[in-house]
């Protein structure tokens, strides 16, 4: 998957609305990378778990869940100098 096709399958099929500043539009797609809603869409559309299950009940948490996980690791892909699109090819 290309950044832009993980950035379109969290807006089409995960909900997720980029807030833009006047004037960063040259940041995108990279501004989305750092949103945690991003991260929250894109799991939502990738079926990844995204929240936290009670009494056969998925609730959704801000703290929890396979989108952190995969934002974290993307953090960790960077951090090792890698490269954002080697990052989402593996996705």
């Amino acid at each position: 998957m290309t950044i832009e096709q993980a950035i379109q399958k969290a807006i089409k099929e995960g909900g997720y609305k980029m807030q833009w500043d006047k004037g960063l539009e040259s940041a995108y797609p990279f501004r989305a990378l750092l949103d945690e809603k991003f991260w929250q869409a894109l799991g939502k559309a990738m079926g990844w778990s995204i929240g936290e299950e009670y009494n056969g009940i998925n609730y959704e948490s801000s703290h929890s869940g396979e989108w952190k996980r995969k934002w974290h690791q993307f953090i960790d892909h960077l951090a090792e100098g890698k490269t954002i699109e080697s990052y989402f090819e593996n996705l």
